[in-house]
């Protein structure tokens, strides 16, 4: 790569290329001394796919708190799947203490969301 950095004229497409992975080339190597680091990103895009689903529903949502409102619905699923929480079990045990204590409703959400979120919380308790 490097002799052939010199053998092409800097600006055009090809010498723009090999700079671009001189300059890359380190991180290119990384994955030689990590073999636990995956190759792609499918992970990732597999956990932010219903976000972005969601978020092309958001637009539809008649008003700007019902998408709010929707929106932290898809944050509390998701994150009860990353936790390895069945999402349905999750809303119900939330919905249910919400229930049991509705007048204390306000304090009872600040002090969770205080303690580290609600997953967190539902965590702590299961």
């Amino acid at each position: 790569m490097n002799k052939r950095i010199v053998e092409v004229a800097p600006k055009s497409s090809m010498g723009k290329a090999l700079s671009y992975l001189a300059g890359q080339w380190p991180k290119l190597l990384i994955f030689l001394d990590h073999p636990e680091l995956q190759l792609d990103t499918n992970l990732v895009e597999n956990d932010i796919r219903p976000f972005v689903v969601g978020r092309k529903n958001w637009l539809f949502s008649g008003c700007p708190q019902g998408a709010t409102a929707s929106a932290g619905f898809y944050s509390l699923i998701q994150n009860a799947k990353i936790s390895g929480i069945d999402p349905y079990s999750y809303l119900r045990d939330l919905f249910k203490s919400w229930e049991r204590n509705r007048g204390h409703l306000r304090q009872r959400v600040t002090t969770i969301l205080r303690k580290g979120g609600l997953l967190g919380a539902y965590i702590r308790s299961s």
